[in-house]
Parts: C-alpha cells; structure tokens; sequence
C-alpha cells in the first residue's frame, strides 16, 4: 500500500522536526566550539538498510552507516547496542580524518529493526602516539572497524 501524498509529507516533517531537535541537542550540549560555532556536524535518519532518509544541511559524501551493517548484520542488532566509529577508509569518505566521530542508534518498531538515528561530528582524540603522523590519521587515534556497546543486560534478584 503507498501511503497519499498529505501522509508523506507528514512524516517527513515529523523525521526532520525529530533532526531539528537533535541538531539544538548537539549543538546545546556540545564543549567543543567546533560544533557550537563551526557547526561541523550531521545528524541523520537512516532507513534500516542505512540509506539515508534525512540529513542536516552539511553535505554528506560517502556511506556512513555502511562500516556498521558491514560488521553487525541486521538480525544481530538488538535494542540499546549503540555503534561508534571513525573510519575513513570504511565509510568511502564519510569520514574524512579521525576526529569526525559517527555514532548511531537503532530505531526498533513491534521488535522489527526499522531505522538508525546518527550523529556525526568532529570531536578532538589525542593521538597514540606522539610521533609525527601525517594523513587521516594526523588529526587523533583510529578506532578500529566499527565498535558496538551493547545494551546492558538485566540481572534478576535471587
């Protein structure tokens, strides 16, 4: 079933209201005058293949959500893991040195996986070494392929 016109555009508002309110987050409670000043960053709605649906209006080049479902199929996503990366090489240009940060969290309607909400921005990491680096990795430390942290996991009482 397609959904009529006047339903489209209802959700679309309804997803770039919900970016709206995340940029004003970010940009809030951001410490880094990168981000509240230079504004460098992007948030964005991905579908849960993680194409993009909206985005702010930085432009965005290469596959940012791609280095996560690459490492996490779909079907071992589960509610509250939240991914963290900083690749250039995986994301095809998305990330363009190590102190643009992507994070993301999965969006999960009836327990079905139906979305991502991410964030980029650029967030200062020392490097791991103090050696004279020149590159992508200039800029901070690499964090490797793609992290997850995983929900907690409730304990029962005895």
């Amino acid at each position: 079933m397609t959904p009529n016109a006047v339903t489209v555009e209802i959700i679309k508002g309804a997803l770039r209201s919900a970016q709206a309110e995340c940029e004003a987050l970010l940009e809030r409670t951001a410490m880094s005058p990168v981000i509240r000043e230079k504004q460098d960053y992007f948030i964005g709605c991905c579908g849960a293949d993680g194409r993009l649906v909206t985005g702010t209006k930085l432009p965005l080049f290469g596959d940012v959500m791609r280095p996560i479902l690459d490492r996490f199929p779909a079907e071992e996503i589960r509610p509250g893991d939240i991914f963290w990366y900083n690749d250039c090489y995986a994301s095809r240009g998305g990330v363009s040195h190590t102190s643009d940060q992507v994070f993301a969290r999965q969006v999960f309607v009836a327990g079905a996986l139906v979305a991502f909400a991410q964030s980029w921005s650029s967030v200062k990491v020392p490097p791991a070494s103090t050696a004279r680096v020149s590159g992508p990795l200039a800029s901070g430390s690499a964090i490797p392929n793609c992290s997850a942290m995983p929900a907690p996991q409730s304990i029962a009482a005895p």
